[in-house]
């Protein structure tokens, strides 16, 4: 008796690399980074982890019950001309994290330690943009 006979024919062909569906995601927000772009513009760079632990809710059964795991980036961007980041880009999401109103933030460490590892819910939209001639 052998252990294991293959058979491909039913497999589903899922990399995990396809655009996630648009809809709302309940998702925690993991490596909140700052980084710079090839143009030297500095932007704080997430991943939105999609979470396994929501299958049952009876809104999310075709997004976080398909989906968990599921990784999508977020990015806030400084200004162009100013080089800082916009003030209510930031606050939408330490209000989503739901940090206190008040709260005083020393510094952009503490900033990305106030949004590391907080569940948010999310809509995901699709959409197709050109940049230096790829889509």
């Amino acid at each position: 008796m052998s252990f294991l006979t293959t058979n491909y024919s039913g497999l589903e062909r899922n990399t995990g690399f396809e655009a996630l569906p648009k809809g709302n995601y309940e998702v925690i927000i993991t490596k909140p980074t700052i980084k710079s772009s090839k143009a030297g513009r500095e932007y704080i760079n997430m991943q939105l982890v999609v979470r396994n632990d929501l299958d049952k809710v009876t809104n999310l059964e075709n997004t976080n019950a398909k989906y968990h795991n599921r990784v999508v980036f977020a990015s806030i961007f400084t200004d162009k001309e100013t080089n800082q980041y916009n003030t209510e880009d930031l606050l939408y999401y330490l209000d989503a994290v739901q940090v206190p109103e008040g709260t005083e933030i020393k510094d952009m460490q503490h900033y990305l330690d106030l949004i590391a590892d907080k569940p948010v819910r999310v809509y995901v939209t699709q959409s197709e943009n050109e940049y230096q001639g790829e889509k």
